[in-house]
């Protein structure tokens, strides 16, 4: 189970990534659109909010399942002395709910705009947000490929 998850939850950020990717380069080319949010921007903003939430619980799962953070969990305070621990067991865990809420209120805020413009700002303000904390708290040195 917990190398399937492991697998799942390596996978889905390439997902949300290209989601968020779109919803960011749809919305800076209309921002400045007086009309109402197009659909293939609210689509792409509504792909990246359900493959972040799904990622979310995989992660939240895995958090509970995970050899590194039971280990962690044992002795927590000597856990947080040691980087590599403390980043899979605090840092990582805690920088990527903070990026699944910025595309949350992003993709909310978007929904409840009175205009296009506010709604393709909101999408970019906080979907920005959220890719800055990603990529700064993604343990790259796990990610195949790279």
């Amino acid at each position: 189970m917990y190398t399937g998850l492991k697998h799942i939850h390596t996978f889905l950020p390439y997902l949300i990534f290209i989601a968020l990717a779109a919803a960011l380069i749809l919305s800076l080319m209309k921002r400045n659109n007086s009309g109402p949010l197009d659909s293939l921007t609210k689509r792409f903003s509504l792909f990246t909010l359900i493959f972040t939430h799904t990622q979310i619980l995989l992660g939240i799962v895995l958090y509970f399942v995970s050899p590194i953070t039971k280990n962690a969990m044992e002795d927590f305070g000597a856990a947080m002395g040691e980087s590599a621990i403390r980043f899979y067991a605090v840092e990582h865990v805690l920088t990527m709910i903070l990026a699944a809420v910025a595309i949350t209120i992003g993709n909310s805020k978007a929904k409840k705009a009175a205009t296009g413009k506010k709604a393709y700002n909101s999408i970019l303000l906080y979907f920005t947000i959220a890719l800055i904390l990603i990529l700064i708290r993604i343990p790259w040195h796990v990610w195949p490929g790279l």
